[in-house]
């Protein structure tokens, strides 16, 4: 009878930490797959904005847009767990303030798309 208790006990332990590994793996899988939306400084943003002329199969960054008082870059990567969970890849966009970047970038923009940018 002891031995019975005990073998339950094992099987409801196994069975919970199943469960377990399997809500990791969704929580894992869908918070690679997300986009985020994070605030640079103007420095920051600048620096991001050196990375459009990298050719990469593992990252790249675009130049989005504006609005009248933004900028936006789109940075995407592959996720965490690219091979095992599926070939998907993390988003992330970036966005400052048009008045907090370099002289020279916040003119440009005003005008147009960033230099070396296709129109």
């Amino acid at each position: 009878m002891e031995g019975d208790i005990k073998m339950k006990m094992k099987r409801i332990a196994i069975g919970l930490l199943m469960a377990g590994v399997a809500m990791a793996m969704v929580v894992l899988s869908t918070g690679c797959a997300s986009t985020r939306i994070k605030r640079l400084s103007g420095a920051e943003f600048a620096n991001q904005v050196k990375h459009i002329d990298q050719i990469s199969s593992f990252h790249w960054t675009t130049y989005v847009g504006r609005s009248d008082q933004r900028a936006y870059l789109e940075h995407r990567r592959p996720s965490l767990l690219y091979n095992i969970v599926g070939k998907r890849t993390v988003t992330t966009v970036y966005w400052a303030e048009i008045s907090e970047l370099p002289p020279g970038m916040s003119e440009q923009l005003k005008k147009g798309p960033l230099p070396d940018q296709p129109e």
